[in-house]
């Protein structure tokens, strides 16, 4: 009953402190003169004539620290960087009514197509997967917690809130579960090593007493990290470090591309790796992207208690535990029904069709009963036959390290899922789309309009009975209020 009242008392000071920076909203960043947030550089999706290249590749990942970050942003009425809005991020945060699996799959598939609510010449592909749900505590858990303490987290809303993060993590831990806690500033420490789950008391002791201090020597909490987690490998078990950080590394490898190969190098090891965002100001998210996506791991970002009980507690199944690896998807085109496509974000996750087949290829993790989403923006052809629309392959690997047999899974998307009629669901990722859009200020754009996004959803059961898509359409009436755009 505590821990209750202690997360509304927070909740309630993050809606008041929202509310009082709403008054004065300023999105210019010579306004944030602390403003040393990092990104990478997204160039949008192009159309592609289906004529020539019907086939689109990508890898599946369900990161959601885009949209918490513009959730943060917006609440503390902050700059708006164009390129932290990876659209992907935005749909794959909230939950869908999509087919559960069947048989054998590890991913069920739903497909719709709808009308481009921006674009009269446009439809809206919409590709969904849930992943299956599993039975975790038959496998054993071997986490390793590396937090940075250096001198950039001392804020309420890093160091504090990752301890905050951590302790409901510990409490939503099984008794078996193996524990270890590194921390890293000017120089890397060993806190505690494999202390088991039931030493629930001992762990937040440990956790509470950190204090922020020093240099941020990043790449050896890292090597550390790994080298603990070797320590206690649990073989067909759940291993993974978990990243609690701003990702400012300035010191040992700090380049984005030095990372990426040094990160690469490590995952041969079959240890997952996690990686939570924290703060405002100095949040280097291209950092942490790239940690995640080379690391076998997700992405998220923590701007709130609320938020940490989300990733920590209602969902831990799909934050800690993977059922499908290396997750990856084909789509190949009937031209003779579609003349065209635009694959709507995914930028940095575009892979080749080489890269498709290749079993060695490195793609994303799918947690349990987590959704990812894939809308292409298509353009038909005036008359279409009833044959399909595309053919879609996804492809990924048990979530148990040494075994790399690539599994399979292929549907055909036929016409019967075009509806004039759209799903609730259908409109609320068109709605996040097109507030992407407009943000953006995309060369996509055509008719987008922020107040018809927000009219399709505003009253909608699926948004009224959700507290995170009722919280989207509070972010969507800010940003019409004070007509706010990314820069």
């Amino acid at each position: 009953m505590k821990k209750l009242i202690f997360v509304f008392m927070i909740c309630c000071l993050s809606f008041l402190t929202a509310c009082s920076s709403m008054e004065n909203y300023n999105s210019d960043p010579d306004a944030n003169y602390n403003y040393t947030d990092t990104y990478q550089g997204i160039v949008e999706n192009p159309f592609i004539l289906t004529s020539e290249n019907p086939t689109s590749q990508l890898s599946l990942t369900v990161n959601t620290a885009a949209y918490t970050n513009f959730r943060s942003t917006i609440n503390q009425g902050g700059f708006i960087d164009r390129n932290s809005l990876r659209v992907e991020e935005f749909i794959n945060y909230f939950k869908y009514d999509y087919d559960d699996p069947s048989g054998d799959d590890v991913l069920g598939t739903s497909f719709e197509v709808i009308d481009t609510p921006w674009n009269t010449e446009t439809k809206l592909l919409i590709v969904g997967m849930k992943a299956v749900v599993t039975e975790q505590l038959l496998i054993g858990n071997n986490y390793v917690f590396l937090v940075d303490v250096s001198g950039s987290m001392d804020d309420p809303l890093k160091l504090d809130l990752v301890k905050q993060s951590l302790n409901i993590l510990v409490e939503n831990l099984s008794d078996g579960d193996t524990i270890s806690l590194v921390t890293y500033s000017s120089v890397t420490k060993l806190v505690f090593s494999g202390l088991s789950g039931e030493n629930r008391n001992q762990m937040m002791s440990y956790i509470n007493a950190l204090e922020a201090s020093g240099s941020t020597y990043g790449s050896d909490g890292i090597e550390r990290a790994y080298s603990v987690a070797t320590d206690h490998f649990i073989e067909g078990g759940n291993n993974r470090i978990i990243l609690c950080t701003d990702g400012d590394f300035n010191f040992g490898i700090v380049e984005r591309g030095e990372l990426e190969e040094f990160i690469i190098e490590k995952r041969q090891s079959g240890i997952y790796f996690s990686v939570f965002g924290f703060g405002r100001g100095n949040l280097q998210d291209d950092n942490l992207e790239t940690l995640a996506r080379h690391g076998n791991g997700i992405y998220m970002y923590i701007d709130s208690v609320q938020e940490a009980n989300r990733a920590f507690s209602e969902g831990i199944n799909g934050t800690l535990y993977t059922v499908a690896r290396d997750a990856k998807a084909q789509i190949i085109f009937n031209s003779d029904n579609v003349e065209s496509y635009r694959l709507v974000g995914y930028e940095h996750g575009l892979l080749t069709e080489e890269e498709f087949t290749n079993e060695e290829t490195d793609a994303g993790e799918i947690g349990s009963d987590l959704m990812v989403t894939v809308v292409f923006e298509i353009k038909l052809r005036e008359s279409i036959s009833d044959s399909k629309l595309a053919d879609i392959t996804i492809k990924y690997k048990s979530p148990d390290t040494s075994d790399d047999t690539q599994l399979e899974q292929v549907s055909e998307i036929l016409p019967t899922a075009i509806t004039s009629e759209p799903s609730e669901d259908a409109l609320f990722i068109s709605s996040l789309i097109e507030t992407v859009l407009i943000l953006r200020e995309s060369v996509y754009l055509n008719e987008a309009n922020l107040a018809n996004a927000l009219s399709r959803i505003e009253h909608l059961n699926t948004v009224t009975e959700d507290m995170y898509k009722s919280e989207f359409v509070d972010l969507l009436k800010t940003i019409i209020q004070y007509e706010i755009v990314a820069n």
